[in-house]
């Protein structure tokens, strides 16, 4: 998932069902990449299209059409979120080990230097 869907997903689970004009506006952004998102969205079965009974086999999406999250896209998004945050204590464990990594080569240059005075 990406950073982009993760955000519509997210927007679509904490306000409920919008059309890709609202979403546009609660991002403040413009472009082409929110259709393509919507598209890998439905492709997956995380979010479902308010279409009209004619419309019900069309795979696009208007910018007036509702748009809401599944309960698979809530699993999908409470997943991607978990993972972020386990990479997140993983990074911060990286860098606590680099740091005491650093501070114990400088102790011990320091030591070697003072040993040869």
């Amino acid at each position: 998932m990406t950073p982009d869907s993760s955000t519509v997903l997210q927007i679509l689970h904490n306000r409920g069902p919008l059309t890709p004009d609202e979403i546009y506006l609660l991002l403040d952004s413009s472009g082409p990449w929110l259709y393509s998102n919507i598209s890998y969205l439905r492709r997956n079965g995380w979010i479902v299209a308010e279409l009209p009974k004619k419309m019900e086999n069309c795979n696009g999406v208007f910018p007036d059409t509702k748009i809401s999250i599944t309960e698979k896209g809530k699993e999908a998004l409470y997943d991607h979120l978990n993972r972020e945050k386990i990479e997140r204590k993983i990074s911060i464990r990286y860098w606590i080990t680099t740091g005491i990594s650093l501070v114990a080569l400088a102790v011990a240059i320091i030591s070697i230097v003072l040993q040869f005075q």
